[in-house]
């Protein structure tokens, strides 16, 4: 193992509380910065990667199961969230220059799951993403009825303050979702969508990170 490897993997631990088995592939670009971070990565051959120039801090990172991954891509500047990919084959990516504003989840459970964030989107603060109930709900046949979804969000997505995106849902490019809406259908390019359920209540639309005054 070369020395600047080593050197960087002793800088992580300093840093940030990390637990992992010898089992999982942590791929940290030399670029990448993690401070004040929970990281715990169960027994799995987990596979969890930043890319180069993102910044995390003090973000709860968990992963349990078998096969999962977790990818922040080049770029990303998060802080203070709670991110879990918790079951077997699930996959949390988060896009390039995908950036938030305070405290929120991002939740990717049970099996073969997806949560994807696409490109240069902006999650405003208390935001939450889960794929999953958390319980199960059967039927009366006893077959369970409430299995995890997807959430598939496009590029240049602005999520707003406290808004709720739950399993199913799929927002497309572009698209604004209002502050507290609940998201849990497809939302259309390049709209706003507001209110539980979130719907679409004006089409065509552009937006800038950036507020004029």
């Amino acid at each position: 193992m070369a020395l600047q490897t080593i050197l960087r993997k002793i800088a992580m631990n300093l840093l940030n509380q990390v637990h992992s088995s010898s089992s999982n592939h942590i791929h940290l670009s030399p670029s990448a910065r993690l401070r004040k971070c929970a990281i715990s990565i169960g027994d799995g051959e987990n596979h969890f990667q930043v890319d180069e120039d993102a910044q995390i801090r003090r973000c709860n990172i968990t992963i349990e199961g078998l096969g999962n991954r977790l990818v922040i891509h080049k770029g990303c500047n998060l802080r203070g969230l709670v991110i879990e990919v918790l079951g077997n084959n699930c996959t949390l990516e988060i896009g390039k220059n995908v950036k938030n504003t305070g405290p929120g989840k991002l939740s990717c459970r049970e099996e073969g799951t997806r949560l994807l964030i696409g490109d240069n989107s902006l999650l405003a603060t208390g935001i939450t993403m889960l794929t999953s109930d958390g319980h199960d709900i059967y039927g009366t046949a006893g077959t369970r009825i409430n299995p995890a979804k997807d959430i598939i969000i496009g590029t240049k997505v602005w999520i707003g303050q406290e808004a709720m995106i739950l399993k199913g849902a799929r927002i497309e490019d572009g698209s604004v979702i209002g502050a507290r809406s609940i998201v849990t259908g497809r939302i259309e390019t390049a709209s706003i969508a507001v209110g539980n359920p979130a719907k679409s209540i004006r089409s065509n639309v552009t937006w800038d990170e950036h507020l004029t005054y």
